[in-house]
């Protein structure tokens, strides 16, 4: 697995343990880091987040309270997480 797989996998992990209650988009980058531990540059975090959004492996509600986007995981998203 290379370092671009390994931080997709990282990032789905992230959105799976916030289960059906979902993760914030900035919360959700923020915790992604690179192999050697340092954040990932804003071009990354864009490439990541688009990518996960336009395969269809995650999708977001609408927090009731706060009418905050919050991100969770869709059955595409957990196939792929189990093939990773």
């Amino acid at each position: 697995m290379n370092e671009e797989q390994q931080i997709v996998k990282d990032a789905l992990e992230y959105v799976k343990a916030a289960a059906g209650t979902g993760v914030d988009k900035t919360k959700l980058l923020s915790a992604v880091r690179n192999l050697d531990g340092t954040p990932l540059s804003p071009e990354q975090r864009d490439y990541l987040f688009g990518l996960l959004e336009a395969r269809g492996w995650i999708t977001y509600h609408l927090d009731p309270l706060w009418h905050a986007k919050r991100w969770t995981l869709t059955d595409r998203g957990m196939l792929a997480l189990e093939a990773m």
